[in-house]
């Protein structure tokens, strides 16, 4: 790679920008994720002639620039000259010298002569590996934009049910961290259940093969469509399982038992409920509901701790022993409603099960 020092005004950024001739979001950026704070502290910095941090920009064979360091300053700047935004003195392009701010000068580096086509991602993820900058989710669009995993998971973010789902805020996925769960959830449908810190690098290193894409997809949207059926009773975003860790159990649940009914499923959703606001790690008169919760904070993406949220699960969910004190899990929250008084517990067979009487 080779590269040399310009400058641009920020008038000529504009008319780039507005031209389309520079791509403020390359494959391997990550998305706007500026809060309002950090917009108006860049336009202050400005409207005080104090210098920006260079911009680094790369001329493709298109002929057009991509910007590969700077996105988030351009987007600010655009949005404070169309009258979007203002400064952290409420002042708009039209309360300031629009003459001085479109002359401003911006320091730019320009990347020519790349090696090889990866070599301008590679220089990407280096640039924001230290300091405020790229969080996983986003280093890994930054090296592997090109991998079926990342693909993949893209593409199961815009599953319709899933959306519904409602699972994620708007920080959350400006952080790229939706996709990233996503990643977790075809981490276990390809390698079942495993530590998280290990997986997801194994699986982008060695990518999913083309001829899985499709099986995956079909598996993730079938679980997914038994959610969906759930929701519609009530809303998981409503419930505590609307949380990662216990929405990745409920989702290896799903698919464990994808061959039976949606009534079943229906039925052991109500248990689920019926039970769920007791479930703390504070709880000192159920074990079974402490240690539960525990493995939801605590070393929760280890497999020891996914393992036994999973056992929790089949333990009151597929319960077939008539005599419940074989099951130490459901015996002992059965004995906490019981003391707590909070419904007359009784059981009734559900297919092969016997479960909690919710109805």
């Amino acid at each position: 790679m080779k590269f040399y020092f310009s400058s641009l005004t920020i008038k000529e950024l504009i008319e780039l920008i507005d031209k389309g001739n520079i791509d403020l979001s390359p494959p391997y950026q990550r998305k706007d994720i500026w809060t309002r704070n950090d917009q108006e502290s860049l336009i202050d910095s400005i409207l005080s002639n104090f210098p920006l941090p260079n911009f680094f920009i790369y001329k493709n064979k298109t002929g057009k620039y991509e910007m590969v360091d700077g996105q988030q300053r351009a987007r600010t700047i655009h949005r404070f000259y169309y009258g979007n935004i203002t400064n952290s003195y409420k002042k708009s392009i039209n309360d300031v010298d629009k003459y001085n701010f479109e002359n401003y000068i911006l320091s730019v580096t320009e990347l020519t002569e790349l090696k090889n086509s990866n070599e301008i991602a590679d220089f990407y993820v280096l640039v924001n590996k230290k300091g405020k900058h790229l969080n996983t989710p986003e280093l890994h669009k930054a090296e592997y934009n090109d991998s079926n995993y990342l693909k993949l998971a893209e593409d199961l973010l815009d599953v319709q049910e899933f959306m519904n789902l409602n699972l994620f805020t708007e920080a959350t996925s400006r952080r790229m961290n939706d996709r990233n769960y996503v990643e977790e959830l075809i981490a276990y449908l390809v390698y079942g259940i495993q530590d998280k810190k290990k997986i997801i690098e194994i699986i982008y290193k060695e990518d999913i093969k083309d001829d899985n894409i499709g099986e995956l997809k079909d598996r993730f949207t079938q679980i997914i469509n038994i959610f969906d059926f759930l929701n519609n009773h009530y809303p998981i975003q409503k419930t505590r399982f609307k949380q990662k860790n216990d929405f990745y159990t409920f989702f290896n649940f799903i698919d464990q038992n994808i061959g039976q009914s949606q009534d079943l499923f229906l039925y052991q959703y109500k248990v689920l409920l019926s039970i769920s606001e007791y479930i703390s790690p504070s709880e000192e008169e159920s074990k079974s509901l402490r240690e539960y919760a525990l493995n939801c904070v605590s070393q929760s993406n280890s497999k020891k701790a996914r393992e036994y949220r999973l056992l929790f699960f089949n333990s009151i969910l597929k319960n077939k022993e008539k005599d419940i004190s074989q099951n130490i899990i459901l015996s002992d929250i059965a004995n906490y409603i019981d003391e707590k008084q909070i419904f007359d517990v009784e059981f009734r067979e559900i297919g092969d099960y016997y479960l909690i009487n919710v109805d």
